[in-house]
């Protein structure tokens, strides 16, 4: 996976460090390296003493940058049956943070800014439960009572539940998740049975918690009329069993969280509606965006491939919802069957037609297609970007001839062999093309060697997704170093701004700017790193 990746992990942990501290730097990394381990395992890995350690770990907890699972050991001849917890970094769920901003803007923009201060204050302190939610809006809001403030915000919180934006946080009662073993031998069809018996097990709590992810509590309306809340239960510990039952799912004992799949399931849909607006029309677009809008609650992951196939019917219905809430002009005048019709006819292959059914003709959104254009943009205008115009011709050329040898490619993109071999060279250095050697002779005497050039897409893809996490590391510790550099004026500018002179004016002037461009490229960075790794 490309949140493993070398430079990907790098950046992860510095995001760590500057956010929660070095201790939760150390106790992340030694997780990031080791993989899943228990408390034991940890403190060896560590060596930090048994009160640091488990601050950081739940501070680490609370944020969703660790997960924490719960190990059963079944019992022996020796030991009876034991459980213990196991910690497991998220460096996707650390990697996210960097799109924080973004997040904030879209939910204003969509549900205001009451469902923008309730996702900031999701952000900022990982998982709350409504009461503490409710606390932290009346301590923002100056108007309005108390009810006021708890039936307002409870209503958006539901609204925001509903649409996916916010879900339960995963209790720790989860096993770990299985993964693929890697082997050649074929099984039995007896082992084979077994172990899908046991992965069917460990799988099911993990599919419950998938069903309940955006439940709402039962009592989520009594709390919003009266404030009123099922207290657990106190004096013992509750079993498994008791928490799993409906009667204990409360207000007060469920901790909720920001879903960022969502958030980056719609920006991957605006990306999609973008890209049919420059490559067709703004009313294929429009169009487009309907229907991603009826399959949004369908999609299970945020990479999935194509949308649910759906009829023109629902497309219909969608397009007037929309025409409702917002009335356009142009939009009341799209004729939906034809342009879904000309659309499957299109050579780009963005909507595909599945075929009739009782209710009509079934479409679908095919948005993997999609996202190949989209990379294959952006990755053409980095080569334009790093090597030059020439060096884009010859990625083109390669791209769609397949194999080419050194002087076809030169004649083909009209350049001087010598300007040709250079590119060659850097652009296979740097990985988007890949050269094979085809010898004549076994002694492999390069006058008797055939040396084919290719485009090798998803490795060209892959390793631009995890120089991307490099850039974005070098522009915050290049960030950082400036701000250190300029420490005693920053200083100065806060404790005395009337002793600054002229000198220390300019300094700032350049450091003010310095940051503007590198929080602008960071922001730029971000969104390719988003095309290229969570799309």
């Amino acid at each position: 996976m490309i949140y493993r990746s070398p430079h990907a992990c790098i950046f992860a942990l510095q995001l760590v460090r500057e956010q929660y501290g070095e201790l939760s730097e150390r106790v992340c990394g030694c997780l990031i390296k080791r993989g899943a381990q228990t408390l034991m395992e940890l403190a060896r890995g560590v060596g930090l003493p048994g009160s640091q350690l488990r601050e950081a770990l739940l501070l680490l907890i609370q944020h969703n940058c660790v997960n924490a699972y719960l190990q059963v050991n079944e019992a022996t001849l020796r030991s009876a049956e034991s459980s213990q917890c196991v910690y497991e970094a998220a460096p996707a769920a650390i990697l996210q943070s960097l799109r924080k901003p973004r997040f904030l803007v879209y939910i204003r923009d969509q549900g205001g800014e009451l469902a923008e201060m309730i996702i900031e204050s999701l952000l900022e302190h990982g998982r709350l439960r409504m009461e503490q939610l409710v606390a932290q809006a009346a301590a923002k809001q100056a108007q309005g009572s108390a009810e006021e403030v708890r039936s307002e915000v409870t209503g958006k919180m539901m609204s925001l539940v509903q649409s996916r934006f916010v879900e339960r946080a995963p209790p720790a009662s989860l096993p770990l998740p299985l993964k693929a073993p890697i082997t050649a031998k074929t099984k039995s069809k007896t082992a084979q049975a077994e172990q899908d018996n046991v992965a069917a097990q460990r799988l099911a709590p993990h599919a419950k918690y998938d069903k309940d992810r955006f439940r709402l509590p039962i009592d989520m309306f009594e709390y919003q009329d009266t404030g009123t809340v099922q207290e657990p239960s106190a004096g013992r510990k509750r079993t498994f069993s008791e928490a799993e039952n409906e009667e204990d799912d409360s207000v007060a004992t469920i901790l909720w969280r920001v879903n960022t799949d969502e958030f980056n399931r719609r920006f991957r849909h605006a990306r999609c509606v973008e890209l049919v607006k420059e490559k067709m029309d703004a009313q294929s677009a429009v169009v487009v965006e309907c229907m991603l809008a009826v399959g949004r609650l369908s999609e299970t992951s945020v990479d999935q491939a194509q949308s649910r196939t759906m009829t023109v019917t629902e497309v219909s219905s969608q397009m007037e919802k929309r025409q409702r809430e917002s009335p356009d002009p142009e939009v009341a005048t799209i004729n939906a069957p034809s342009l879904l019709r000309d659309m499957c006819q299109d050579p780009l292959e963005f909507v595909m037609f599945v075929g009739d059914t009782a209710y009509g003709a079934n479409y679908c959104v095919n948005m993997e297609r999609m996202l190949d254009v989209i990379k294959l943009k952006e990755t053409e205008c980095v080569i334009r970007e790093r090597f030059g115009v020439v060096a884009l011709r010859i990625f083109r050329l390669l791209f769609q001839r397949h194999q080419l040898e050194q002087k076809q490619i030169a004649d083909m993109v009209m350049s001087p062999i010598k300007d040709t071999r250079e590119l060659l060279y850097k652009l296979l250095q740097a990985g988007y093309v890949s050269m094979q050697e085809i010898a004549k002779t076994q002694d492999h005497a390069p006058t008797r060697t055939f040396y084919l050039w290719r485009v090798d897409y998803d490795q060209s893809t892959t390793r631009l997704a995890a120089e991307l996490y490099k850039a974005a590391a070098n522009i915050r510790t290049r960030n950082a170093a400036e701000l250190i550099k300029e420490k005693d004026v920053l200083e100065m500018l806060d404790n005395n701004p009337e002793g600054l002179t002229q000198k220390h004016r300019s300094r700032l002037e350049r450091i003010k700017q310095l940051t503007e461009v590198m929080d602008a490229s960071l922001l730029r960075l971000d969104e390719l790193i988003a095309v290229f790794n969570d799309y």
